[in-house]
């Protein structure tokens, strides 16, 4: 039973962190597709857990694995809308850390590949009222009359309906969780195939993160997939419910050091400061919480009998103050975090006075392509100088510019 508990905590905990970078990376910038792609597949990730923890919480079913859990419930279809991860995972492969998309003419056809998890999810909700349905075909068909003749045909392709749900029902987890690792796979090996088109340190080191907790976490869910669904062992089945969550924490765990670290998606100070507002907010909540239920405790040793009565004007009180102490937690979190070295006005105050100091032209061009490469992001960097031999302006050499070419005057 505890250890039932602690899996919940943690599931609750891993869910809600999910949402809450799904939130942060879509509302940074929600016009740009890899924030929305990212985002959409975090939410669908939060849900896998969340849904396993109110499933444990609502059931109470010791030792139980996560479908046995919610099976036959609503929780148990919410579980299923998490698998909407895996479309979201493929199409974030196409547009991370290359727009495949742009070059596709028909790009409204990426929505095919939910259609598998939408089948599923169908198959949940409405798995009873289709074969309802289908069976009163076939009875229909089975009378005497012209209308029994004309529906034959109809309630024979209804019979082998029902037999081809029943089997799909029966194999569900083998179907679409097979399909799910090849939507996987595929994924792996796009965003593999795109990381050697970059040439941008920081959008390399981006890539290798990503990419290795797309393969530590999935390559977990696999062996969880296959401990569940091809072992009938208790022992085995539990091992596949503590590997599907050592899945989650690993990929969660990637995505949120690739932000803070990395800058993934230039959410950094965002997801930073986000966070710390996020657990301060909860911790005054609480605080305040435990203040109110235990206020007429510490009060009844100075007020006696009136302890109640005092203790109401003090709840009213604090929750008058509860407003700017929130609003001066706000302006200190942000006082913190506008000097990271992600912000804009630090990165130009920095810039200047490392420049300040530097006589060689040499090393003061590569201080400025360095600061615009991984800063910026800024793909490839020109200069464009006097050239006193031949009193006129050139583009110096570079790696990215193998030869020097002289500027016309008149080319504006």
């Amino acid at each position: 039973m505890q250890t039932d508990l602690i899996k919940t905590i943690i599931y609750f905990l891993t869910g809600g962190f999910l949402v809450f970078q799904a939130i942060t990376v879509t509302r940074d910038n929600f016009s740009n597709r890899v924030n929305r792609t990212a985002g959409a597949m975090l939410l669908f990730a939060g849900l896998g857990p969340l849904s396993l923890a109110l499933g444990y919480l609502i059931f109470d079913t010791p030792g139980a694995t996560p479908s046995v859990a919610v099976d036959g419930t609503t929780m148990y279809n919410l579980y299923h809308v998490w698998e909407f991860f895996f479309p979201a995972l493929l199409v974030f492969s196409w547009v991370f850390p290359i727009d495949r998309l742009r070059t596709i003419r028909l790009p409204y056809l990426r929505y095919i590949i939910v259609i598998p998890q939408l089948l599923h999810v169908l198959l949940a909700l409405f798995h009873k009222q289709m074969l309802v349905a289908l069976n009163a075909i076939v009875e229909s068909g089975g009378g005497e009359g012209f209308t029994a003749l004309v529906l034959r045909p109809v309630a024979w392709l209804s019979s082998q309906l029902i037999q081809f749900v029943g089997l799909v029902y029966q194999n569900e987890q083998v179907i679409f969780g097979a399909i799910n690792i090849l939507y996987i796979l595929v994924a792996v090996y796009f965003l593999e195939s795109g990381r050697r088109y970059l040439t941008n340190p920081r959008l390399l080191s981006q890539a290798r993160i990503v990419i290795w907790g797309t393969r530590l976490g999935m390559g977990l869910f696999i062996v969880s997939f296959l401990c569940t669904t091809l072992s009938a062992s208790e022992l085995v089945q539990s091992a596949g419910s503590y590997l599907l969550l050592a899945a989650i924490l690993t990929g969660s765990g990637c995505f949120a050091y690739a932000i803070i670290r990395h800058q993934f998606l230039g959410v950094q100070l965002v997801f930073r400061q986000s966070l710390i507002y996020t657990i301060t907010s909860a911790l005054l909540v609480g605080t305040y919480v435990v203040v109110g239920m235990s206020s007429e405790q510490f009060l009844e040793p100075l007020f006696g009998s009136r302890a109640e009565a005092v203790s109401y004007v003090f709840i009213l009180f604090i929750l008058l103050l509860f407003q700017p102490i929130s609003s001066w937690i706000d302006n200190v979190i942000t006082s913190m975090f506008v000097r990271t070295r992600t912000d804009h006005r630090n990165i130009i105050e920095r810039f200047s006075r490392q420049i300040i100091s530097m006589f060689d032209p040499l090393q003061l061009r590569q201080s400025i392509e360095e600061m615009l490469k991984t800063a910026l992001l800024v793909e490839r960097v020109y200069f464009v100088l006097y050239d006193d031999s031949v009193k006129e302006y050139a583009i110096l050499r570079s790696d990215d510019y193998p030869r020097r070419t002289v500027i016309a005057r008149e080319d504006l």
